[in-house]
């Protein structure tokens, strides 16, 4: 079940990295990202026997080469196996892109990376929050990559759209999740 699952996480990420006008060279260094970014997370799955991790381990093992510039926050936040692989790409994304293209690419850059829980019973639910402030002034994207694609993708599963804003001072993103389908389950557990 698990090997299913690591394939078709790695087929989707393979078809959505290969695709459009990228360079040979451009596509290899962003596939090999993405699959370190698999590859932490697995680490952090392979130290709980696959019944999950937080979500504070998952945004330090992505924002490990910019900590000090990088602050982040929030309640602890147990997710599924396939909730660690989901944000553990996201969260990959974003700072390879604020590295790139936003706050982290210039010396006074910083983000901002909280989230908090909400709601009751049934309707509980996580806020996932990145804010780059300081980079270069944002401009908007012209297509939709990898990382919105995903973030789009978590968004549809959630009780409200994301919310993506490329302002001229900083990009930011949030992001409303249901806990029930991010949270680990008796089933994940047990596999």
């Amino acid at each position: 079940h698990r090997v299913k699952n690591l394939l078709s996480v790695f087929q989707s990420i393979t078809s959505r990295t290969l695709i459009g006008t990228r360079s040979v060279e451009d596509a290899r260094e962003m596939l090999i990202g993405r699959l370190q970014s698999l590859g932490h997370a697995h680490e952090l799955l392979t130290e709980t026997s696959w019944m999950g991790a937080d979500l504070k381990d998952i945004v330090q093992a992505e924002i490990a080469g910019f900590t000090e510039r990088v602050r982040f926050s929030g309640p602890t936040v147990s997710l599924s196996p396939s909730g660690v692989q989901t944000f553990a790409l996201i969260v990959h994304e974003l700072s390879t892109n604020a590295a790139k293209y936003g706050a982290l690419s210039s010396a006074n850059g910083e983000v901002v990376v909280d989230w908090k829980l909400g709601g009751t019973g049934s309707g509980r639910y996580m806020e996932f929050s990145w804010r780059e402030r300081g980079g270069p002034s944002v401009v908007p994207t012209k297509h939709e990559g990898f990382g919105l694609s995903l973030i789009a993708a978590m968004g549809s599963n959630g009780t409200s759209r994301p919310v993506i804003e490329f302002a001229p001072e900083g990009f930011s993103c949030m992001l409303r999740v249901p806990l029930e389908t991010i949270a680990p389950t008796r089933y994940d557990r047990a596999s």
